[in-house]
């Protein structure tokens, strides 16, 4: 149990006020070396409250005065969270470096060409010849419409798609021109935390949500927990969103 500073603070100072009185009543046996046991515990706990309000933790014989510093703690945990954010960032970015995974995407006439000379290798099947010719004749290249989602995932898309659509939209109204023109969702949350756009609480949660529902998009199998953390969280976080001033 934390009891109200409108009351630990008061208290402390009442001890300090009794324990500081009673030990100058000993000062003179404490010069003249004629100190009893009882003055050195009585020393002992006084020093213990003087140094309770600078250390986080003082323990002195078994005696544990802690003081709990919220704003030290929030910050830490939140400069840990903006940390974890731009490693997976990075992470994810330089992890295949044979790759380009840019957000710029070509023009349409510069993929169609590449694609027809890839279907013409490998047929109507799929399949590269050699391998056509051990298989049956049935064609191996699906219809659009054999392209299914399960209904979950349709829904981790979503949730994924509002989320980032919610934060671009914040980004083009309250970053300046200088900031990148195609950030990633986790420049998104940093840059509009570090403008007090955002709550860094609220930034931890949608940092949460987008990496749960990128499991589920690429085919990692989430647990229920997940899931049920993802429905209860995503309704909230995405109107939060839609009224961030």
């Amino acid at each position: 149990m934390q009891l109200p500073k409108w009351f630990t603070i008061p208290w402390w100072i009442l001890l300090f006020l009794a324990f500081s009185i009673l030990g100058a009543t000993r000062v003179d046996e404490f010069i003249a070396g004629q100190a009893t046991n009882p003055d050195v515990v009585l020393l002992i706990v006084w020093l213990a409250l003087a140094l309770a309000p600078i250390f986080h933790e003082v323990n002195v014989f078994g005696l544990k005065l802690k003081q709990q510093i919220e704003t030290m703690q929030k910050d830490i945990s939140g400069q840990f969270t903006a940390l974890q954010t731009q490693i997976t960032a990075s992470f994810r970015t330089e992890i295949s470096p044979h790759i380009n995974l840019g957000l710029g995407v070509r023009p349409a006439s510069e993929l169609a060409e590449p694609l027809k000379k890839l279907k013409a290798e490998y047929g109507d099947r799929g399949a590269r010849p050699a391998a056509a010719e051990q298989g049956s004749q049935e064609p191996l290249v699906i219809s659009p419409d054999q392209i299914e989602v399960p209904k979950e995932v349709s829904f981790l898309f979503a949730v994924r798609f509002s989320i980032e659509k919610e934060l671009r939209k914040i980004w083009a109204l309250k970053m300046p021109e200088t900031s990148p023109s195609h950030p990633t969702w986790s420049e998104m949350l940093n840059g509009l935390v570090d403008d007090q756009v955002l709550a860094r609480r609220a930034a931890y949660q949608i940092s949460n949500v987008i990496r749960i529902t990128a499991w589920g998009i690429h085919g990692e199998t989430l647990t229920e927990s997940h899931r049920q953390y993802v429905r209860d969280a995503a309704p909230f976080l995405i109107s939060l969103l839609r009224h961030t001033d």
